[in-house]
């Protein structure tokens, strides 16, 4: 897109550089004539007359000419094209009527007013043709009378070249204003693009899809100068195209009331919607398609262009651009082609702030997911690792006997053993303790942790202090023995739950050898006591708030 406004824009520079260049070319031309046709002039008429001295007024038109000329190439050169236009016609003019003959008188003529005609402005060069043709008329009554009212050949001659003024000066100045006119309608193109590129520049920096809409249609009004802007998108459903953003208050009163039109309505929107191509109305009190809002009454042109972006390299429509003026045929293919390339520009920025957005609303959901599963994986840690304790806990209780063991230079001990101060310590902050032994030798305390819950420690004592290497060793060795702890409790529990259920199994079992209810009783507490190693027990059978006794 911004390739193609460059290009655009460049046409437009070169044809205006073209156009000055031909009346630069031009205007030099004209100015050497005038220098050197006045030369030949004197020439000719010094010939022509056998060295007579000239009159006063050919040699005053023959200095004015030259100066012309002279002050004619200053001007050009600061592009000052209609000055010297009106300099060198007025020397030409001036040298058409001191001028005697008629051959010479036309071709000043046609020379005088040619010139007005390409360089000067529409007033000053009907001024020139109408001096043209009041000498060309007096010739020809002149002739006329002369010829006591007979037309000669002289005066047919004149009639002719009087022809040739005026329809030479009118073919130059028709191509003069022909060219005029493009190079005027390329420089608005030019200024068009350049605002459309200004604008595409200003709304590329922004993602959030609120700014860029209100930005952009304030942009357009602002830069074209229109009398009012929105934009409309097409709905998921693509049923409707809605409002979405809208200059000035009758655009906060139609945002207010939700403005929206039906894809395919009989609508401007509604046809560019559908049809995918823009819909100009030039003149919109004479155009019966057009719908009067009473919120907008001085439009009288108006002009929607489809938004258009590239999906799944399909030409897609998004939406529409609109744009209105309070003048008729305010609106020109310049125009059209500039706003296209804005409404197509304004299609992939809203796009990709869409896009933005979604993305910026897909991380933030991604990161409360995160905190949630950050939230709940410490939730699950701190209750496991109460499981953990309470396992223990519970493990240890039953087992009062395991306490650990101590290997020294007489052997392994188990019973009695205390928790050295660097065992605690580590344990307290669950890190490896490192120090020195009363001995002066190296003391590596490391804890056991499983699910950061403490189930003891281990202590090494002795080497030198390279032994502080073995730190990482311990700590490995510590980890893989949290571990085995954890299985063998879990193999002891579950073969004393195996073994308990086979107990109760048996004790069923026996219950089927009873015949009545008080051998029931009997063989159920007979085989609790063996079972439990319990010295007393008893059974109750009764309601506890009846009346009946219990036995």
């Amino acid at each position: 897109m911004s390739a193609e406004i460059r290009n655009t824009s460049s046409s437009a520079y070169i044809a205006q550089h073209a156009l000055d260049d031909v009346k630069r070319r031009f205007s030099v031309g004209i100015a050497l004539l005038v220098l050197i046709v006045p030369v030949l002039l004197v020439g000719f008429r010094i010939a022509i007359g056998e060295g007579q001295t000239l009159d006063f007024p050919t040699l005053l038109s023959t200095g004015l000419e030259i100066i012309a000329g002279i002050f004619a190439f200053v001007l050009l050169r600061s592009g000052n094209f209609i000055p010297a236009g009106v300099i060198l016609s007025a020397a030409v003019l001036f040298d058409y009527w001191v001028s005697p003959e008629p051959e010479i008188r036309t071709l000043l003529g046609l020379i005088g007013v040619t010139t007005a005609a390409v360089l000067t402005g529409t007033r000053y060069y009907l001024l020139t043709l109408g001096v043209a043709l009041v000498g060309q008329s007096l010739n020809i009554i002149t002739n006329i009378q002369a010829a006591d009212g007979v037309v000669t050949q002289e005066v047919v001659n004149t009639i002719i070249s009087t022809v040739l003024i005026v329809l030479t000066s009118l073919f130059f100045r028709y191509f003069n204003n022909l060219a005029q006119n493009t190079s005027g309608n390329a420089s608005v193109a030019n200024q068009r693009l350049d605002a459309v590129a200004n604008i595409g520049r200003q709304t590329a920096r922004l993602l959030n899809y609120e700014e860029l809409i209100s930005s952009a249609v304030t942009l357009i009004k602002t830069q074209f100068g229109f009398y009012h802007v929105q934009i409309f998108l097409v709905d998921d459903r693509r049923e409707y195209a809605d409002l979405v953003a809208s200059t000035g208050e009758a655009g906060r009163r139609l945002m207010e009331r939700n403005h929206r039109l039906a894809v395919g309505s009989d609508s401007v929107i509604g046809r560019v919607t559908l049809a995918n191509e823009s819909v100009l109305v030039n003149d919109t009190e004479n155009d019966p398609g057009h719908a009067f809002n009473p919120l907008l009454p001085e439009t009288r042109a108006e002009l929607a262009l489809p938004m258009q972006v590239l999906i799944d390299n399909q030409t897609r429509v998004i939406g529409a651009l609109d744009v209105q003026s309070t003048e008729p045929m305010a609106f020109i293919a310049s125009d059209v082609q500039a706003l296209q390339a804005m409404a197509n520009q304004m299609a992939v920025s809203i796009r990709n702030a869409r896009l933005f957005e979604a993305q910026a609303a897909s991380l933030a959901e991604n990161e409360q997911l995160f905190a949630e599963a950050q939230k709940n994986l410490v939730e699950i840690q701190r209750l496991n690792s109460q499981l953990t304790h309470k396992a223990w806990e519970g493990f240890l209780k039953s087992n009062p006997d395991l306490n650990g063991v101590t290997a020294t230079a007489q052997g392994l001990k188990e019973d009695g053993l205390a928790w050295t101060d660097e065992m605690l310590r580590a344990s307290s902050i669950k890190q490896p303790v490192t120090t020195t032994s009363e001995a002066g030798l190296s003391l590596i305390t490391v804890p056991i942790l499983l699910r950061d819950e403490v189930l003891g420690a281990i202590e090494v004592e002795g080497g030198d202090s390279q032994q502080l290497e073995l730190v990482p060793t311990l700590v490995a060795i510590s980890e893989r023995m949290a571990s085995a702890l954890e299985n063998m409790r879990l193999v002891e529990e579950a073969q004393a739950a195996s073994a308990q259920e086979q107990r109760i199994s048996a004790m069923v079992t026996r219950f089927q050898e009873a015949e009545t209810i008080d051998e029931l009783l009997q063989i159920t507490l007979t085989e609790l006591s063996e079972t439990l190693d319990a010295e007393v027990g008893s059974i109750r059978v009764g309601l506890t708030q009846g009346a009946q006794t219990a036995r």
